[in-house]
């Protein structure tokens, strides 16, 4: 693999500690290493062992820099062949993100070897918009459960992302030294952290006070660097040390560069975090590495470290009391040392290792590598949907172990649902009183974000679909050039100019993606439980085995009146073809019951009135029991093709050349008008129906079954 990592600098810190000795392993283990940072005390370490290192400053947040930046990380990508972008800080990320994004869309698409963007969060982020660019990584690495569960609760990162990889230390570096049993009074007690209030410096000089009356020879070190903006708290410290009286005890030595040796003169640690923001508590484990015993307040990453009274000592927030107890304690029981200080040392060998941490991280990568997640968006009508199933069905084989993702209407999740195609079906409901509900299509497409998509197809080809597929953060995005916002895809392919079939159409679009020949049998799955539906309701129809059942669905869309023949013929017809033993049954959704109802009633041959008792697949089980289906265009048209049930279908203002599966049985019955295809779905003549005559249709019905 070859795994860029990308970090504001490297000087010395638990992050830039990490990038580099991960950075090292990769390449001791024939990996490719790159990293991006505006540079630091440690880069001489990268260069001692050959690891590329890029000098850019990601550190800066000047929208104009991190913009300039986007273009120079992209090229690094492409120039370095990147397989991992390993993103460890905001800013970082940000750019990191764009110019991955930038660097994919011009790379061969493959399932097999994807680029993978990850991000690893190292601290309790406040949900800033800086901060959530941490959660869209395609899996996100957090040190301990408590980030997990921020990351979950305030950033809505799916649990399923989530990969847990605590902190680790160099067990060789921070090596092991027993306790000294013989201690009495002159203990040196520690606390290396960044001088910070949250860092619970000011419980833990109170605390101090106390314990130096007891061991009136011990000392107190406390190291780490003061941040930029908190010197204010460092003087209020300094002040305390002199109300405390422990000018003669404490003592501030800055930052820590040489953490073994530091660790190495203590008989006691103390991590005083009073803040759920200490994500970990990495001066811990190395403690415990050394051989440290270690007293921790019971709150954040080190109430997941530490055992209580097995590895370590755990006490309340904010309670000087229970800290010098408790300090007094391990101080006097050199046995109760020697058991923290052994036990300790073996959870970091078991747990918290070096190695250990690296072959989590490379495990991830490799994970990460083998994950690949397209979106398809498809929210047309019924009769659309199904015949995208051949194109879905195409994606499948070409895309074999892709998680995919339907962006489909609620009459679509009934097909789609059932499928093994699919993975998952996303209902898009982005339409109200016939309105596009913009503010909904924002909020849909942040929880599309949030699924990380290698990949995005549009199939319906419209403004809200394209709007869609880019923000959902797809890196690659497919669809058809037109006038309707393409500007949104990165691969707009052109329409193409001759008339095809419907399959064959959106086929074309597929031709981009590598994909050049479609089947075009439609093949949909239809549950026992709706075939059993249907049986159970011919049953009490008393439908005889022997007799021939022809399915009638009068009605297209109701907004499409002009698709539909004239209604006193479709009852002509039903008395016709029961005088010729056939009997029928006709169907229709909710919004067609009345007036089904109402041409049941002109009958006199009493028809099944199977009207708004189907859902769409329990629709198709019913086709599969008839003979021959009779329909104008619509839906139907397609569900009797995929269960291989011949049809008869009328067309009036639409072209079947443009809706008719090829190679489907379909009969097309069509006049031939000079104002024909209109497309019109109102017409003060509907001639184009009205000139389609009961003969025409009663013998083409007679030839399809007897024939």
């Amino acid at each position: 693999m070859n795994v860029l990592q990308i970090l504001p600098e490297l000087n010395v810190g638990g992050v830039e500690r990490g990038t580099v000795d991960l950075a090292r392993y990769l390449a001791k283990e024939g990996h490719k290493s790159i990293v991006i940072s505006w540079g630091g005390r440690l880069e001489e370490e990268l260069d001692s062992f050959n690891i590329r290192h890029y000098k850019l400053p990601v550190h800066k947040k000047s929208p104009l820099t991190m913009f300039r930046m986007i273009s120079k990380v992209a090229w690094i990508m492409k120039n370095e062949e990147v397989d991992i972008v390993h993103a460890r800080s905001r800013v970082p990320a940000i750019i990191a993100l764009f110019a991955y994004r930038r660097y994919v869309a011009n790379r061969p698409l493959d399932e097999k070897s994807p680029v993978s963007f990850i991000t690893t969060c190292h601290g309790y982020y406040n949900t800033h918009v800086f901060s959530k660019i941490m959660a869209y990584g395609k899996l996100v690495i957090v040190a301990s459960n408590v980030i997990g569960r921020h990351m979950t609760q305030s950033f809505k990162v799916p649990l399923e992302h989530i990969r847990l990889i605590p902190r680790g230390v160099d067990t060789n570096k921070f090596f092991y030294k027993s306790p000294d049993l013989n201690k009495t009074s002159d203990f040196v007690v520690g606390m290396v952290s960044r001088i910070t209030p949250w860092k619970g410096h000011e419980t833990f000089l109170k605390a101090m006070s106390k314990l130096v009356r007891i061991f009136t020879k011990s000392k107190i070190i406390i190291g780490g660097s003061v941040l930029k903006g908190k010197e204010d708290y460092k003087r209020k410290l300094d002040l305390l040390v002199k109300l405390l009286g422990l000018e003669k005890h404490a003592k501030f030595i800055g930052l820590v560069e040489d953490v073994p040796s530091f660790m190495h003169k203590l008989d006691l640690l103390v991590s005083a975090s009073n803040t759920s923001q200490e994500t970990f508590g990495r001066v811990i484990i190395e403690a415990f590495s050394c051989g440290v015993p270690v007293l921790a307040t019971k709150i954040g990453g080190a109430a997941e470290i530490i055992t209580h009274m097995k590895d370590g000592i755990l006490v309340p927030v904010d309670d000087p009391n229970a800290m010098v107890e408790q300090a007094k304690n391990i101080l006097e029981d050199r046995k109760l040392s020697m058991q923290l200080s052994k036990n300790a040392r073996l959870t970091v060998e078991e747990k918290y290792s070096l190695k250990k941490m690296m072959d989590s991280t490379v495990k991830v990568y490799k994970e990460a590598s083998c994950i690949f997640r397209i979106l398809l968006i498809k929210m047309d009508g019924i009769g659309d949907i199904i015949l995208s199933l051949p194109l879905i069905e195409a994606i499948r084989e070409k895309f074999e172990d892709a998680t995919i993702h339907v962006v489909t209407s609620l009459k679509g999740r009934e097909v789609l649902s059932k499928s093994e195609l699919v993975d998952e079906t996303i209902i898009c409901q982005h339409r109200s009183n016939d309105k596009v509900r913009l503010k909904y299509l924002w909020d849909f497409s942040k929880k599309l974000r949030r699924e990380i998509f290698d990949l995005a197809i549009d199939l319906q080809n419209d403004k809200q679909s394209h709007f869609i597929s880019y923000f959902s953060g797809a890196a690659n995005r497919y669809g058809y050039r037109s006038s309707q916002w393409d500007f949104f895809l990165n691969h707009a392919v052109k329409r193409p100019d001759e008339m095809l079939e419907p399959v064959d159409y959106q086929g074309y679009l597929l031709k981009s993606l590598g994909i050049p020949k479609i089947k075009q049998d439609i093949e949909i799955n239809i549950p026992a439980k709706d075939q059993d539906y249907i049986d159970n309701l011919l049953m009490q129809e008393w439908l005889k085995p022997t007799e021939v059942l022809v399915a009638l669905h009068p009605f297209a869309n109701l907004k499409w009146d002009t698709k539909n023949w004239i209604f006193s013929r479709y009852a002509e017809l039903v008395d016709k073809l029961a005088q010729n033993n056939i009997r029928t049954v006709i169907t229709g959704d909710n919004t067609t019951t009345d007036l089904i109802y109402k041409l049941c009633r002109l009958t006199s041959a009493k028809p099944i009135n199977f009207a708004g008792k189907t859902t769409i697949l329990q629709l198709a089980a019913l086709f599969k029991h008839c003979k021959l289906v009779i329909v104008p265009d619509s839906a139907p048209m397609y569900l009797a093709s995929a269960v291989k049930t011949p049809c008869i279908a009328l067309f009036g203002p639409t072209d079947p050349a443009r809706h008719v599966p090829k190679g489907a049985d379909v009969k097309v019955i069509r006049k031939h008008l000079h104002c024909a295809p209109c497309y019109k779905t109102k017409c003060q003549h509907k001639s184009c129906m009205e000139q389609i005559t009961l003969e025409e249709v009663f013998n083409a019905v007679i030839n399809k079954i007897y024939n």
